[in-house]
Order: C-alpha cells, then sequence, then structure tokens
C-alpha cells in the first residue's frame, strides 16, 4: 500500500539508493556551480550520492534548505493514500483523489486536506507556496548558474503544473531518480524538462 510521507524523515530503501545512483549517472556529466537539498535525510544522502558519481563536483558540501521538503501532510502521514484521500473528499461528496481533482483542482485538494486533517497540521496551498518561492527566490537572481536542488515528487510536480498551467491529472509525480530542469527566464519559472530517467 502506498503511504502518505511528506515529513516523515525515513532513510533510504536499497532501491531509493539506486534511485539515487542512477540520477547521479545521469547528471555525471552536467557542471553545477552549487548544490542544494531539501533538509530530509533521504534527500540529503540522494544529494550526496548525486555528488560522488559527478564528473565535476568533488567534496562539495550540500546546502540545506528546508523549503525544499516534501508537501507536508499533518497527521495523514504514514496513512495509506487511498484512506487519506477517502478522508478529505468526504465532507464534500467525493471518493478519491481523482474526483476532487476533477470537480475542483490543485489548491482546493490541498486545503481540503488541511481543512479534514483532526491535528490541522498539514499544509495548505499558501503554506506550501510560501515556501516553494522562498527557496527559489535567492535564484531568480542569480545568472547564468545551473543549481542542483535535491528535493521530492510532490512539490516538484506542484511546481511544474503551476509554472506551466499543466493540470495535476495529465501529469504524474516525477519518478524517484528522476531529474526535471526548471529555469527562471522573463521573470518567470518554466519547465524545461520533466521527469528525465
Amino acid at each position: 500500500m502506498k503511504k502518505m510521507q511528506g515529513w516523515a524523515d525515513s532513510p533510504l530503501t536499497e532501491k531509493g539508493w539506486a534511485d539515487a545512483k542512477s540520477a547521479g549517472k545521469l547528471l555525471a556529466d552536467v557542471q553545477f556551480d552549487a548544490v542544494y537539498s531539501s533538509d530530509l535525510l533521504r534527500a540529503m544522502n540522494t544529494a550526496k550520492e548525486i555528488i560522488r558519481e559527478n564528473h565535476y563536483l568533488g567534496d562539495e558540501s550540500v546546502i540545506t534548505d528546508s523549503n525544499f521538503r516534501e508537501v507536508f501532510f499533518g497527521s495523514f502521514e504514514g496513512l495509506g493514500r487511498k484512506e487519506s484521500w477517502e478522508k478529505t473528499g468526504a465532507p464534500h461528496g467525493y471518493h478519491n483523489k481523482i474526483e476532487i481533482l476533477r470537480a475542483t483542482d490543485a489548491k482546493t485538494a490541498r486545503n481540503w486536506m488541511k481543512d479534514a486533517d483532526p491535528m490541522g497540521m498539514a499544509e495548505n496551498n499558501d503554506e506550501v507556496w510560501r515556501r516553494i518561492n522562498d527557496g527559489l527566490e535567492p535564484f531568480e537572481t542569480t545568472e547564468n548558474q545551473n543549481i542542483l536542488i535535491v528535493s521530492h515528487g510532490t512539490l516538484i510536480r506542484t511546481m511544474a503544473t503551476k509554472f506551466e498551467n499543466w493540470d495535476p491529472l495529465d501529469v504524474d509525480a516525477p519518478d524517484n531518480g528522476s531529474y526535471t530542469t526548471f529555469v527562471f527566464r522573463d521573470g518567470q519559472w518554466r519547465v524545461d524538462e520533466y521527469n528525465i530517467r
């Protein structure tokens, strides 16, 4: 059963290590000016594995930033995805994530999850975007730099769907071990490549 992971600070699994190594091989010939990572252990270990595989990076330290953490699902973390979305949609007459997204949008879905969280701790849409914007803002004034940011699937998908105005029903979260390229051009963020393996 697939579970809501979010901020649960679990280590990489054996498959996770293999995915990290695979990502490192994909990016082995890319020159990076800096390496950032979510401050969650699985992301930091992935960043270290990418550095180890890269032909240009040496012992560069990884700059950790909590703004690049996964979306926080509050008390839904550790529960099955199906059960979590049932509880999120039930007060509004919906039974799963697809029904919710067909009837509303990603912003509403995120807000409903916070409303359905008995502890009220899950992030709503504004909280998620405040973090994303705070994390990306320093790079908006950095010209011609290639920055590696190791983050998480739901956060990356959230960014991509908003930046490109993609329907979230048409876009899966990126695979573990894949990379997505965002570029800041003409005052806005865009997706250059998505879910490359």
